[in-house]
């Protein structure tokens, strides 16, 4: 057959894929209002970074979206997720044991608590968190020992960031799990029993266990993870009480455009 000419191909053979930006309305709306408020903050300079840091998020969700146009291309984006999850779950176990802090992500001010390479111990548990739930919702690695092993991995790991939020996660993302399960094995009637049975387990549980007794238990252990994690739940309740005494005063003194990003610790200044 004859080879045909650039000139030639006909313009139907280009196939344009139109581009999404999810996010786009909400998160310029974010911008814009962020904008107006830092003009008139205590910091404009940084909070405009702020700022541009936002659109460099929004991109990379477009860049995510766009990718993964096909299930094909969202599997191997998944797989890579879990994936890599496991290897860094690796790599902070290696971390802790040859003592590189640096890596591990420990620091004096949070204690024995691990924040990997996030800065921030409940960032951290974050990560892992949504780690096991992609995990078990593609099934991925596929032999089920391995996903119990790296699933084993990532709890530990996010019992290493003493993160509170990350533990109510871990128990909240499971019994919804359970409940997405039995709807799709079994019936609506079935998961809808299942949830019930699970809010009367809180509720029972919440007139029986006394958290302040476990709390203190917990601070006088001799075990660190202990002491950084649950040994610090009433300090961590009282902080975030303290946070919205702070916050709402703040908030009415802002104005009706705000102080902008990162304006929060200038002002308590």
């Amino acid at each position: 057959t004859a080879t045909e000419s650039p000139s030639a191909i006909s313009p139907a053979s280009f196939v344009r894929t139109p581009q999404r930006l999810p996010y786009a309305l909400s998160v310029g709306v974010l911008v814009v209002g962020g904008a107006l408020g830092a003009l008139v903050g205590p910091v404009p300079g940084v909070g405009f970074l702020t700022l541009v840091q936002d659109l460099a998020l929004l991109l990379w969700a477009a860049a995510i979206a766009n990718l993964c146009r096909s299930p094909a291309a969202l599997r191997v984006l998944l797989r890579t997720w879990a994936w890599s999850a496991i290897g860094w779950v690796c790599v902070l176990f290696v971390a802790l044991a040859t003592g590189n802090n640096t890596l591990a992500g420990v620091t004096a001010r949070q204690g024995s608590r691990v924040s990997l390479t996030f800065g921030d111990p409940n960032v951290a548990a974050n990560y892992f968190f949504i780690s096991i739930m992609i995990i078990w919702a593609i099934g991925h690695p596929r032999h089920r020992g391995l996903r119990l092993l790296a699933t084993a991995m990532l709890l530990v790991a996010m019992a290493m960031t003493g993160s509170n939020g990350g533990l109510v996660s871990v128990l909240t993302g499971t019994g919804v799990a359970v409940v997405v399960a039995t709807a799709r094995r079994f019936s609506l009637t079935q998961a809808l029993a299942t949830a019930c049975a699970f809010l009367l387990l809180v509720f029972t549980a919440s007139l029986l266990v006394k958290p302040q007794a476990i709390f203190e238990w917990a601070h006088d252990s001799n075990y660190a993870i202990l002491r950084d994690s649950i040994g610090r739940g009433t300090k961590s309740a009282s902080d975030r009480q303290m946070i919205l005494s702070q916050a709402m005063p703040l908030l009415y003194r802002g104005g009706l455009l705000g102080q902008g990003p990162v304006s929060t610790k200038p002002r308590l200044q």
